[in-house]
């Protein structure tokens, strides 16, 4: 958990199918401009095209495939487009769409959103949000209709690229290296930087897979972060891409770490923390609540989970890492649900009747169930183990069987010591809900 109507709209000028500009009046979605006489008045529906972004290159000429169905015969249907972000000096805004039938009823329609005579598709965000048809009444009048449809947008984006260099390329290991990159998209004419506070993250490879080891922000299109490499690496930045520019990855550019590893300055490490159980804190670092249970730190997404808000202790990630990182064997816990269960190897068992554990104990900490059932690798929710590791050796009530834990499933086995548990959550393995933080053998 972080502490942390009816309206009027006026339509542009629908020039090219004859429709007259003014205020029209919204009902429904739909704005009419005047009372229809015929006993099928044809809408627009089903405004679709082949894509809703396309990236492009450096010389190339954007293309959509727009079409819609009309819901009655119309002769002419057009759709006014609206460019929602800046263009270029020499980039109109607005432009009216004129689509053609592709069937003998009149009903289907296509068109294609390009450049058209003095008008270029620029590279940005572009809204297809008025149309209009026009048709012919039961005397063969021509009528029109304008209409406002739901919002529906096309991005036109621009190609990055990325550019990767290293200052210096060649060091001795553990030696500080400058990874820097400048970015920039692709504009129908020309280009632009990557917009500053572009995230950018460097990723690294020393033979294997490519791994993310760093993160940057754009500056006037350039950003830098300092690695310390250990052996020869290759580095490459990627950019996830928004707004106007592309997805993209740099080449990659190599840094080699050859000679002997200059010795370390020791880095001053906090003092361990040592919280009583049921204890609330604050990591500084994300802001993210913790209480504290055995010793180690579950997430809490909510203080209610908890019994409501209290005071709680700041922590600093340095000092929160000398933690433990999973509650201790034995630690009871009244989770959020009103279950309680006791830790074994860093995961909890469900505990269906004091009994089973030799009688009532006090010493439980109230924690929030979100951090039992959604376990993970790494991260705010890594403090729980779903299944014991391997290797727990659990004990069946306060003199029973001992059982050793071999991927998830106890198993008989003889061993001293061994956290005591309810010999219920062993005959129930893997029946379902509560019981699955044991596998059934």
């Amino acid at each position: 958990m972080r502490l942390l109507p009816r309206s009027r709209m006026r339509v542009p000028a629908l020039t090219a199918a004859g429709l007259a500009a003014g205020v029209l009046t919204a009902s429904a979605g739909v704005l009419t401009a005047a009372p229809a006489q015929a006993a099928a008045i044809p809408s627009i529906v089903n405004l679709r095209s082949n894509v809703t972004s396309t990236v492009v290159q450096a010389g190339q000429v954007p293309s959509v495939d727009v079409a819609l169905t009309t819901t009655a015969p119309a002769e002419s249907v057009e759709v006014w487009v609206t460019g929602l972000t800046t263009l270029l000096l020499e980039e109109q805004k607005f432009r009216n769409l004129i689509f053609a039938p592709v069937n003998g009823e009149r009903t289907e329609w296509r068109a294609t959103l390009t450049d058209a005579q003095n008008f270029r598709l620029g590279v940005g965000t572009w809204n297809l949000g008025a149309g209009g048809v026009t048709y012919r009444d039961d005397n063969g009048a021509i009528r029109t209709r304008a209409q406002g449809f739901p919002t529906y947008n096309i991005q036109i984006s621009g190609q990055t690229t990325l550019a990767a260099s290293a200052t210096p390329t060649s060091v001795a290991p553990g030696s500080r290296v400058t990874v820097s990159v400048s970015g920039s998209s692709v504009l129908r004419t020309g280009s632009a930087p990557l917009p500053d506070g572009s995230p950018l993250t460097l990723q690294a490879k020393t033979g294997g897979d490519w791994a993310t080891v760093g993160n940057a922000t754009t500056s006037g299109g350039r950003a830098s972060t300092v690695v310390t490499p250990s052996a020869t690496t290759e580095y490459r930045w990627t950019y996830a891409g928004a707004g106007n520019a592309s997805a993209a990855t740099s080449a990659g550019v190599t840094v080699r770490a050859t000679g002997s590893t200059p010795t370390p300055t020791p880095t001053p490490t906090a003092p361990a923390l040592s919280l009583s159980d049921g204890t609330l804190i604050n990591l500084t670092s994300t802001g993210e609540v913790y209480v504290i249970a055995g010793g180690a730190p579950l997430y809490v997404s909510d203080f209610a989970a908890v019994g409501g808000f209290r005071s709680y202790t700041n922590v600093s990630q340095a000092e929160f890492d000398t933690l433990p990182k999973r509650p201790a064997d034995g630690a009871l816990v009244l989770s959020s649900s009103g279950e309680v269960f006791v830790f074994a190897g860093g995961a909890p068992i469900y505990l269906s009747s004091w009994d089973a554990i030799g009688g009532y104990r006090s010493d439980y900490t109230r924690v929030d169930n979100y951090a039992l059932v959604n376990t993970a690798a790494t991260g705010r929710l890594s403090h729980v183990s779903y299944h014991p590791v391997d290797g727990t050796v659990l004990r069946a009530g306060p003199n029973g069987q001992t059982y050793v834990v071999q991927g998830g499933v106890a198993r008989p086995g003889a061993a001293s010591g061994g956290t005591v548990i309810d010999p219920v959550a062993i005959a129930r393995a893997g029946s379902g809900g509560q019981w699955n933080h044991l596998k059934a053998a």
